[in-house]
């Protein structure tokens, strides 16, 4: 059949399963689906994304929302008021504040685009700045428009099997636009080694200085040690387990930050591998940075290199 005939959302469910995109679920997702096994177990091949905190609707003690590998705080209630008001039946009032938890959830995790076909979701998705800033809300076959023309311009080509190949020769880690099997961020001009990435037994371990904008340490990421604080100002909020090596806890997925601000996120995906997708870490004089957010990746008087740990 060809591709452009199918059902949207089967259309980009086949792209997730060759690797080609990725597809979440949020926490609330799976309380949702708790009573629907089915769509559980349908919906059980796509990573689990969470929230800031636990968020609870009902009477249940089953929460609607739990922690996940995130910074900042919710909205999910002020979406909840922009998009739907407060004139509801409690089973209404309780599934549109579930909406509003998918999408926050949505936004804490960086996702490019949620989809849905519910109008009033998209409808508030243009309406409201706090979402519109964030994140689109788009229906299948908006979302598979976008994807297609990303694909078609950037690789000449819709056609899984052809992406596939291309893909098959990328490495394992991506650090913006660039794949490779381990990275080192060095600052040239006293060694220091801001960020660093290597394979090691099965495992990807991670390694960092995370410092604030005036190049004050925080804390630093050590192979097989306890992450080490030098000072208030950031938290590590891991989820999962996984290949990611975190000091010496395992996860699916990470993130450091403080109040919103992400100095450094990865997470393991469908396709095997590792994406850094938001990175902000300065040198200790606080002139040189590396800022990755999304495929864009900006290097500002440091060098990239292989990690010496690499085996």
């Amino acid at each position: 059949m060809d591709p452009r005939q199918q059902d949207p959302m089967n259309e980009l469910e086949s792209y997730h399963s060759a690797g080609l995109i990725e597809i979440l679920k949020t926490t609330t997702l799976d309380a949702e689906f708790r009573t629907a096994p089915l769509r559980k177990r349908k919906s059980e091949k796509y990573l689990t994304i969470g929230g800031v905190g636990h968020a609870q609707m009902g009477n249940d003690r089953v929460p609607d929302a739990m922690p996940g590998a995130v910074t900042g705080d919710s909205q999910f209630y002020h979406y909840y008021i922009e998009i739907f008001g407060e004139h509801k039946t409690e089973a209404e009032r309780r599934n549109s504040l579930r909406d509003c938890l998918h999408i926050d959830q949505a936004i804490l995790n960086n996702s490019d685009y949620f989809v849905t076909n519910d109008k009033a979701l998209i409808k508030g998705g243009k309406k409201v700045e706090a979402i519109r800033n964030k994140i689109e809300i788009l229906t299948p076959e908006e979302c598979l428009k976008k994807i297609h023309n990303y694909f078609k311009n950037n690789y000449g080509t819709t056609r899984a099997d052809d992406l596939v190949r291309r893909l098959n020769s990328a490495g394992p880690v991506i650090l913006g636009s660039n794949t490779t099997s381990g990275f080192s961020i060095q600052d040239p001009t006293n060694g220091d080694v801001l960020l660093s990435s290597f394979i090691k037994n099965g495992s990807l371990i991670i390694e960092a200085q995370v410092r604030n904008e005036d190049g004050d340490l925080i804390l630093e990421i050590v192979e097989g040690k306890k992450t080490e604080f030098h000072s208030d100002g950031a938290s590590v909020r891991l989820m999962g387990h996984g290949l990611l090596v975190v000091g010496e806890l395992s996860c699916s997925q990470m993130c450091i930050g403080k109040a919103g601000y992400v100095y450094l996120a990865a997470r393991a995906i469908s396709s095997g591998r590792v994406l850094f997708d938001r990175v902000n870490l300065t040198s200790r004089d606080g002139q040189r940075k590396i800022t990755v957010k999304g495929e864009m990746m900006v290097l500002k008087g440091l060098g990239i290199g292989a990690p010496k740990n690499a085996l």
